[in-house]
């Protein structure tokens, strides 16, 4: 006599789908928060080992920092305010020959991906992976120009004086032209000075940047190239004592964008500089010159 094996009744079967699917509901919002969290600890991660070279690099340069890279990737050392050897990339592209391969020469349209291997802190880092977020790692989606091909991050003018911004400099800063820029000893309460973050350049809720060109160099002013919200409305800051921290764009726009209340023709909230307008005293008095056409947000 032969025993008849039951299966599952089709009700059974729609029953266990269904709880299927209501775990995943559950859980993929939950797997998609690890995600972006494990991606923001890596972008730190990264902004920290960029700043943790930058002072390794000024403890072998008599407290030099690395030039900010404020000019084009194809700019000339002998006729602009451009250094040469940058935290990100070499300017001068005569000069640049004898790099090898595609590092040679002109960059154009944009320069190449590995173009950091230029820069004077590639012998710290060594690492490609480091100058971008990981969440911001394909050009087809990400519509890269410039120097966007180097890194996600890009240096605060603060530590070159936030040359040619509107407001006629004064001798101080006029003297660093063809010169790296500051000195770590110069800039005072270093952990509240921001040294490097993860940029955007085009319009973000409706107010563009001001001034510039998106992704023409390695540098920026606070209003020029603003905070991303790639990581939950917000992204990582590096600081001159070597943390690093998350803002969100709200408090990155507070600190850009606050009014000027001091000597006119320089930015100084409320008579003081702030963690982005952080340029020394000694260069600017009151933190740094005034942006044309003030954005408010």
């Amino acid at each position: 006599m032969s025993r008849r094996l039951k299966g599952f009744t089709l009700v059974e079967l729609l029953v266990v789908i269904g709880i299927i699917a209501v775990l995943i509901s559950v859980l993929l919002p939950a797997l998609n928060k690890v995600r972006q969290q494990a991606a923001r600890i890596k972008c730190q991660a990264n902004l920290r080992t960029i700043m943790q070279a930058s002072l390794m690099y000024a403890d072998e340069n008599k407290n030099q920092f690395p030039f900010c890279n404020w000019g084009s990737y194809n700019g000339l050392v002998t006729t602009s305010a451009n250094y040469g050897g940058g935290w990100e990339f070499f300017v001068d592209a005569n000069i640049r020959q004898g790099f090898g391969g595609d590092l040679d020469g002109a960059w154009n349209p944009n320069p190449p991906i590995d173009g950091v291997m230029t820069g004077v802190l590639w012998p710290y880092i060594k690492q490609l992976a480091a100058y971008h977020c990981p969440m911001d790692t394909d050009p087809a989606n990400e519509n890269w120009t410039g120097t966007h091909w180097l890194s996600s991050y890009l240096a605060n003018g603060a530590q070159c004086g936030f040359p040619n911004t509107g407001a006629t400099p004064p001798a101080s800063l006029t003297a660093l032209k063809g010169k790296p820029g500051l000195k770590a000893t110069q800039f005072p309460h270093s952990a509240d000075c921001a040294m490097y973050w993860e940029a955007v350049e085009n319009t973000y809720n409706g107010v563009s940047p001001v001034g510039g060109t998106g992704w023409n160099d390695g540098a920026s002013g606070p209003q020029q190239e603003v905070l991303s919200d790639r990581h939950q409305n917000g992204a990582n800051i590096a600081f001159l004592d070597g943390h690093v921290d998350w803002w969100d764009v709200g408090t990155y726009n507070y600190y850009a964008q606050l009014p000027v209340t001091a000597t006119a023709g320089e930015v100084c909230p409320g008579g003081y500089p702030n963690p982005l307008w952080c340029c020394p005293p000694s260069i600017w008095p009151h933190g740094g010159p005034v942006v044309a056409n003030w954005v408010r947000f």
